[in-house]
């Protein structure tokens, strides 16, 4: 059985998680609605508690959510029917509480009672059960351990019936390790499988014990998931992170009814699964909103590499993108040369700046007075920063070297007259003698790059327009 708490032993995060209060683990009463008959039914001796409306009508089946516990201190906990399986019978669905064993500090079986008890609810022709449309809630503990549960679930017989885990109070527990028992610093590695199921997170801005920005104690938190999901460009993933107070504290007016709909959002409109009799539509509009901003180009998102260089450039007007509709930027392409006079000239002058008209002649071959580029190329070599690249030549399209960056930007940053130091050899692959070596290693003097990686730099390879935008950034040191 797969289990990612094998590892948490820490007995800093045995005192911290031990205060966390046990979330509607400890009553078997339910309160339905007026008139409203439940029933329930043990299907497994304090481990699994089924619950259900009597008006669902014969015959009909109702999609199943599963509650699992919050933790509550060491040793066992017991499942119990809580507030909130009282709310989902009321809006017509079947539910399944789940309690687990631990087996030693830390390390529980969740992952096979979830298991046992599904089984069971879908083996029993008296309950009410779409076994093909289940969905995991789990609060605190229960909540960080969604992922580790749901994978358990899809390699035992559920891939595609359970469709998707909301988890409360947390992130998740996306794959990953813990780096330092002491502080609980989280190193993640993964991301949960949005293509085969759904995520749903809601936690308190105000939560320390697993905050909303940070991977801490074995968890990320929402914030910072819906961040890298985000990034990877998933449609599948739901969050909040509304003001509020602690862990447990749901410091949120519409905190059950965000969670009702998000539960829906994802049964009814994500995955298609068909409405009943009696369904009511989500009272809230759910999204992935719970991130730390929204990115300026559709295909640059927040947690991209460059993403912070890019955006600088673009604020200070000296990249309007590769596109408007979409607003893109095209991070990935290569710069050509005709580009780079433009991006210069812009760093040097400001975003305000139009060269001179070109009246004749640009004084290159290879450039006609009417290409769209024509006045930037001409006024770029007017000011001494490049000759062109061969006799009468300035080879428009080719695309820039990071050689040839490395003379652009310093030119452009110092003057035409500007000579670096001789070069010492610092980047493996530019060695002393390289033409362009002096130049390179003023770049790197002066904190403009590093090299592309294990002492090198890459002089050959062709600029992105990613690394243009760090390399602009930090020469011209935009804000």
């Amino acid at each position: 059985m797969k289990n990612y708490w094998l590892y948490k032993t820490s007995s800093i995060l045995f005192i911290i998680l031990l205060t966390l209060t046990l979330i509607g683990q400890t009553s078997f009463m339910v309160a339905a609605r007026p008139g409203m008959a439940i029933n329930n039914k043990v299907l497994i001796a304090n481990k699994a508690i089924a619950g259900w409306s009597s008006e669902i009508p014969n015959g009909e089946k109702r999609p199943v959510v599963v509650f699992l516990p919050g933790w509550g201190g060491s040793g066992s906990v017991n499942a119990g029917v809580s507030g909130q399986n009282s709310s989902f019978i009321n809006e017509g669905y079947v539910t399944l509480s789940i309690g687990f064993d631990e087996i030693s500090p830390w390390v529980s079986d969740i992952s096979a009672r979830t298991l046992q008890g599904l089984d069971a609810l879908c083996g029993d022709s008296s309950i009410p059960a779409n076994c093909n449309a289940i969905i995991l809630v789990g609060s605190s503990y229960g909540g960080a351990q969604n992922y580790w549960v749901m994978e358990y679930l899809h390699s035992n017989g559920y891939q595609g019936r359970a469709l998707g885990f909301l988890s409360e109070d947390a992130g998740y527990a996306a794959p990953g390790y813990i780096t330092d028992n002491n502080t609980g610093a989280f190193t993640r590695t993964g991301l949960a499988d949005t293509a085969s199921y759904s995520i749903a997170m809601i936690e308190n801005l105000g939560d320390t014990t697993f905050p909303v920005d940070e991977c801490t104690w074995g968890n990320c938190g929402a914030r910072e998931l819906s961040n890298a999901h985000l990034a990877r460009g998933d449609d599948n993933v739901f969050s909040v992170c509304p003001s509020g107070g602690e862990h447990g504290t749901r410091g949120y007016i519409d905190w059950n009814a965000w969670v009702i709909s998000a539960i829906k959002t994802m049964l009814h409109v994500t995955h298609g699964v068909p409405v009943f009799t009696g369904y009511t539509n989500p009272t809230l509009s759910v999204g992935n909103t719970c991130v730390t901003k929204v990115w300026v180009f559709d295909d640059v998102p927040t947690l991209y590499w460059a993403n912070n260089y890019i955006e600088r450039l673009y604020n200070a007007g000296v990249t309007g993108g590769c596109s408007t509709v979409p607003l893109n930027y095209c991070p990935d392409s290569t710069v050509t040369r005709a580009q780079m006079a433009v991006f210069l000239l812009k760093s040097m002058h400001g975003s305000n700046y139009v060269p001179p008209a070109v009246n004749g002649s640009t004084g290159f071959t290879d450039v006609a007075a009417d290409y769209w580029a024509a006045a930037w190329i001409k006024q770029l070599a007017a000011e001494g920063i490049t000759s062109g690249c061969g006799p009468s030549i300035y080879c428009p399209d080719s695309t820039v070297t990071r050689a040839q960056m490395a003379i652009f930007l310093l030119k452009a940053k110092h003057g035409a007259a500007y000579v670096p130091v001789n070069a010492g050899g610092i980047f493996t692959d530019v060695p002393v003698g390289y033409w362009a070596d002096k130049w390179i290693e003023q770049l790197s003097a002066e904190g403009v790059t590093s090299g592309c990686g294990n002492g090198n730099y890459c002089p050959d390879n062709s600029v992105t327009r990613a690394e243009m935008a760090v390399f602009i950034v930090r020469a011209f040191n935009l804000p």
